[in-house]
């Protein structure tokens, strides 16, 4: 970055020089022949060189939103954004999450709950895991929690042996429908027997 001094100094040498950029370029040794044809044209323009330079914006608000929106719907986590979208880095991203959500953090709670569970409902829904017909999933579910945060208090709650055997499911005793269709298979199945015999 140059200073105001330098870039009105090289805008008059421009002017002294007969608009020769190239002379300008040689005898200061900088900027280079477009920079200064800018800054020649903001001057024309202006009448006067910026005293300050604002570095140009790499990203645009529009891209800033997208990243900090894609940040907060995909689960909060910033490599995941950053490889998703392909910018920005970890930490320019974690500047606009503070520029969009001051003191905010974190922003997304993984299970997708901000409920704090007790300790007494945390067992309940162990319970409900261990003794399900359905998928943990659905079990998950009806509770407000992930699956990875109900197995996580499972582990933190029972061992793993203890676990297996609640698992451990009682056979069915057969129902008097089931008992009536396997001997009627049976049945069948020894007059088709007695029929290939006969032929």
């Amino acid at each position: 970055m140059h200073s105001y001094e330098d870039r009105i100094r090289a805008v008059e040498l421009y002017y002294r020089y007969g608009k020769k950029a190239s002379v300008v370029v040689m005898e200061l040794g900088y900027p280079s022949t477009k920079q200064l044809g800018r800054w020649v044209r903001i001057y024309e323009e202006k009448g006067d060189l910026p005293r300050e330079l604002k570095p140009r914006e790499r990203y645009s608000r529009t891209q800033k939103i997208a990243a900090v929106e894609h940040y907060l719907t995909h689960g909060g986590c910033l490599s995941y954004t950053r490889r998703a979208i392909g910018y920005p880095s970890n930490e320019i991203l974690k500047r606009w999450i503070e520029e969009f959500y001051p003191n905010a953090r974190p922003l997304v709670i993984r299970s997708g709950t901000n409920k704090c569970f007790s300790p007494e409902e945390r067992s309940q829904a162990v319970r409900e895991l261990c003794n399900r017909r359905g998928t943990a999933r659905k079990v998950a579910q009806s509770i407000g929690v992930s699956v990875p945060v109900l197995y996580k208090w499972k582990k933190d709650l029972i061992s793993d042996e203890a676990y297996q055997s609640m698992r451990k499911r009682k056979a069915a005793p057969q129902d008097k429908n089931q008992d009536a269709l396997l001997g009627e298979i049976q049945r069948l199945r020894q007059q088709v027997s007695s029929a290939a015999a006969r032929t």
